[in-house]
């Protein structure tokens, strides 16, 4: 009787024997096993090859096993290499074996290819999804680190863009009526205010 599909016939002792593992016969009757191709492998005694799944590959015919991608990259099933996360995406090791890269959330950003993490936007700053960088608030705006978008100062207050700590608080003898602000008004002729983070000032007592 011919070999079945995932064995050959010896040539010596006319005996079938399993392929190797790399290595199949998809039909009965084979005096040789075939490598498998790039981008699949196979167990021994094996009558296909199996695709790579996506997050591995291999790179030579006649493989056993698939390779793993390393943090920071991914592949596609049948793959012969991996790729690297596109920068503002990344992959870690707990998301192995990776078939496509995680956005950064928002308040998030990487800037670089292969990113494992994606860093926190700083205060002052904001990003939306898959950020590739942070942008600084306008004027009158501020953010606590990690968000997605700037708050307006409160009324009282001020941020100019040199104000790099902050809304600042309107000093005596200044206010801000409305929230945004990018500077305090000094109080006019006539009219003081006495205490910080005034909304308007009042006249002098005659």
């Amino acid at each position: 009787s011919s070999c079945s599909p995932g064995t050959y016939q010896d040539s010596t002792t006319k005996k079938c024997e399993p392929c190797d593992a790399g290595k199949f016969t998809s039909s009965s009757g084979q005096t040789s096993c075939s490598a498998c191709p790039a981008g699949k492998a196979s167990t021994a005694n094996s009558n296909e090859c199996s695709l790579c799944i996506g997050g591995k590959y291999s790179s030579s015919s006649g493989s056993s096993t698939c390779n793993t991608c390393d943090n920071g990259e991914w592949s596609a099933s049948g793959s012969i290499s991996c790729e690297k996360c596109e920068a503002g995406t990344y992959a870690d090791a707990d998301m192995k074996p990776v078939a496509s890269c995680k956005s950064c959330d928002p308040g998030y950003s990487a800037a670089n290819e292969g990113s494992t993490v994606c860093d926190e936007c700083s205060a002052g700053t904001y990003s939306g999804k898959a950020a590739t960088g942070c942008s600084s608030c306008f004027a009158g705006y501020w953010s606590d680190p990690g968000q997605e978008t700037c708050s307006p100062c409160s009324a009282g207050k001020k941020r100019s863009t040199d104000d790099s700590l902050g809304c600042v608080e309107c000093g005596a003898g200044s206010y801000s009526p409305s929230p945004a602000s990018t500077a305090c008004t000094s109080c006019e002729e006539g009219k003081y205010s006495e205490n910080k983070a005034s909304l308007g000032c009042v006249a002098c007592e005659a």
